[in-house]
Parts: C-alpha cells; structure tokens; sequence
C-alpha cells in the first residue's frame, strides 16, 4: 500500500509529491499490519518500552515482548472473514514535527478465538 499525494500546477499539470521519510514508514507499517506476513517485521516498528490498551478486552501491555505475546500472528487466533485486509484505512493524519501520526480506519470482521468481532 503506498499513498502518495499529487497537486495541479498552475498549467494543469499533474506534480507528484514524494512521501516524507515518515510518511514512507507509516505506508510501510500499514502494508505490513494488513499482509500479516513478517511478524519480526511489525515488532521492529515499535520501542522496547512500547504501551498498548486493548480497549475492547481491557488488556495492556508495557514493552515489546507483552506485545509480540498479545499480538501473536503465529498462534493462529485470528481469521479475516472479509478479504485479506484486517482493517479499512480512513484516514493517517501526520504530523512531521511532532514525527507523530495518527492511524483511523475500521477493521472488517474477524473471529478471535472462536468469537465474531469487527467491524
């Protein structure tokens, strides 16, 4: 998945942006989540000390390894019903100062551990 912005010159003329490093890093996350191929590959994109609250289980996590044991992609648990993809992608806000973005999109369905979830 790749997300590139474009813009009309003043002579029509289509002008094609190149996606800031961040940018590209978020693009690269995203393909990764959503292929759910290279496990390795989503834990490198997160701190040592990374935090994350399931707000729908209640769980939380406090550093890498919570959440390689929380995610988990090899156990099996999970099983998209509606595609390959696990989530529509509404929106990424960026904000390149801060090196923050933000990442809003719903996920299709999907069982988890024998239980219906999503969207």
């Amino acid at each position: 998945m790749l997300a590139m912005g474009c813009s009309m010159t003043s002579n029509g003329a289509q002008q094609t942006h190149h996606p800031s490093e961040l940018q590209q890093q978020i693009n690269n996350y995203i393909a990764t989540y959503q292929a759910r191929q290279d496990f390795e590959h989503f834990l490198s994109y997160y701190a040592d000390d990374v935090q994350l609250e399931d707000m729908i289980y209640g769980f939380a996590v406090k550093d890498k390894q919570a959440l390689a044991e929380f995610f988990n992609w090899s156990a099996g648990n999970v099983e998209i019903l509606d595609g390959e993809q696990t989530f529509t992608l509404d929106e990424v806000i960026v904000n390149e100062q801060q090196r923050r973005a933000v990442i809003r999109g719903t996920y299709v369905r999907f069982m988890y551990e024998g239980r219906e979830l999503g969207p």
